[in-house]
C-alpha cells in the first residue's frame, strides 16, 4: 500500500489516497471518479473515458492498462485527475 497525493481541479481540492501499488490505473481514475461523483451529486459514467491521472512529479499521463508501481508511483507521489 502506498500513500498519494491526488490534486482535482474541478473541484480544486487535494486528497491523499492508500492505494495498493498493484492496481491498474484505470480502476483508480474510477475510484476517485465514483467519490468525486458523490460529492458533487452529479457524475456520468460515459465521461470516465475522458479523464486522465498525470503525475504531477514526472509531469506525465499514466497510462491506464499499467499498475501504479509499473508507472513509477511511490508512497508520497503527487498525482492530479484531470
Amino acid at each position: 500500500m502506498i500513500l498519494v497525493d491526488i490534486y482535482i481541479p474541478a473541484v480544486d481540492e487535494t486528497y491523499d489516497f492508500m492505494l495498493d501499488e498493484n492496481t491498474e490505473i484505470e480502476k483508480v481514475i474510477l475510484e476517485i471518479f465514483e467519490m468525486i461523483s458523490k460529492k458533487m451529486q452529479s457524475g456520468n459514467r460515459e465521461e470516465l473515458d475522458e479523464f486522465l491521472l498525470y503525475h504531477m512529479d514526472s509531469s506525465k499521463a499514466l497510462e491506464k492498462h499499467r499498475t501504479l508501481y509499473a508507472s513509477g508511483v511511490r508512497d508520497g507521489s503527487r498525482l492530479m485527475l484531470v
